[in-house]
């Protein structure tokens, strides 16, 4: 089923999200300036979901877990945190143990978190 929210921009504007669930399937979002291209983009995810027709796997490979981390310690999120220093540290755990997590966040599995 699919959801649409309006959600405030720090600019001042909005935004709206589109989020498709079905039971069974991953979620997926996206955020347009319109409601209606909300709504359509919406509505044509949750008919190929239903059809099998989507990729989840190509809508999740934008993102690796190492451009993840990277971007929640450049995001400045850490500075207002009570315990930077430890979360720091267990971020970048794989890193100093010599392994790469450069793999897409759908193909992540904690097996391969572990073996590193």
């Amino acid at each position: 089923m699919a959801s649409i929210y309006k959600r405030k921009l720090k600019t001042g504007g909005y935004t709206w999200r589109a989020v498709v669930r079905i039971q069974g399937h991953p979620t997926v979002c996206k955020c347009y300036p319109r409601k209606e291209e909300a709504l359509d983009w919406a509505l044509e995810i949750e008919r190929d979901i239903k059809q099998g027709k989507f990729k989840f796997e190509r809508f999740k490979a934008k993102r690796t877990f190492d451009d993840l981390v990277g971007h929640y310690i450049d995001s400045g999120v850490l500075e207002h945190h009570k315990s930077a220093k430890d979360t720091l540290r267990h971020l970048r755990f794989p890193e100093k143990q010599g392994c790469k997590l450069s793999m897409s966040l759908g193909a992540l599995k904690p097996r391969r978190i572990f073996t590193c």
